[in-house]
């Protein structure tokens, strides 16, 4: 069952509500629910159907998660979160909704709700995952009322702290998820002569306390035409040439390194964020 009471007008910030096939918020405003069930609370340039994801990349993603890509992760994700006995969860850059989906099964008194620009990617989300409410929005600019979310987190997409920090209750946790130094090593093995590590974040944002730092490594392999779909829900995909990506999605079969960074966050009081600025 989806709860649309928790999104707010993202042009007066009122609470919305549903009446048939819409959301409407006090003065008026309204924005239609879709037919797999999600919203488009975008607003701008940046909410054309091109932003965020293509449909291709959507596609590989999906079909690379239904193999088990991130369960040793979620695992750890869903151990983490339950610290904070949420009731009310957003995952920001939701793509197609395996986040979203594992914590709404690990939690099912829990309101999960997702964000993502790619409207292929919500659609995907809202229409696999049923008992979690999806938003076509920026992450920037989250349809949520300050203080109301106990847990955020962020996947592989770009974060904004500032709006974490005011959706957040205090004490709430914020979940970074970034890639490890060998995250898809042996995949980069395949497509470069000089392979590289990746960089990992280590600061701390502001309003925040960092609360531990957890790992998730793994092998992982694919065979056939799981091989190129892996390719092809990379950002390699797009900055290898076409010679090496031919060349390796041809693989009967590829096995690589999965490894992950959890940052957990807390959320301080104000008065300790006032006191951190003199």
């Amino acid at each position: 069952m989806r709860n649309y009471s928790r999104l707010v007008c993202p042009k007066c910030k009122e609470k919305l509500v549903r009446k048939g096939g819409s959301l409407y918020c006090a003065n008026g405003h309204c924005y239609d629910v879709a037919a797999s069930g999600y919203v488009n609370l975008a607003a701008g340039p940046k909410s054309s159907a091109d932003s965020g994801d293509s449909k291709e990349m959507t596609a590989a993603r999906h079909r690379i998660m239904s193999l088990g890509y991130y369960d040793g992760l979620l695992g750890k994700v869903c151990k983490s979160v339950s610290g904070f006995s949420p009731r009310f969860i957003v995952d920001c850059g939701a793509g197609e909704g395996r986040f979203a989906r594992a914590l709404a099964e690990a939690f099912p008194d829990a309101d999960v709700a997702g964000t993502d620009l790619a409207k292929a990617a919500v659609n995907v989300a809202s229409r696999t995952v049923k008992n979690a409410v999806f938003a076509v929005a920026n992450s920037n600019a989250l349809p949520y009322a300050d203080g109301t979310a106990d847990v955020a987190l962020c996947a592989f997409a770009p974060v904004f702290p500032k709006e974490i920090y005011r959706i957040l209750r205090t004490g709430g946790g914020f979940l970074r998820i970034t890639p490890g130094a060998r995250h898809l090593y042996g995949l980069k093995e395949k497509l470069y002569e000089k392979p590289y590590l990746n960089e990992e974040a280590e600061d701390v944002p502001e309003g925040f306390t960092l609360k531990e730092v957890l790992r998730a490594e793994y092998p992982f392999t694919v065979k056939g035409e799981d091989v190129h779909a892996l390719i092809q829900m990379t950002p390699y995909f797009y900055r290898t040439a076409a010679e090496a990506l031919e060349r390796v999605g041809a693989e009967k079969e590829l096995t690589t390194e999965l490894a992950f960074r959890i940052d957990v966050f807390l959320k301080n009081k104000k008065v300790e964020t006032l006191r951190a600025r003199k």
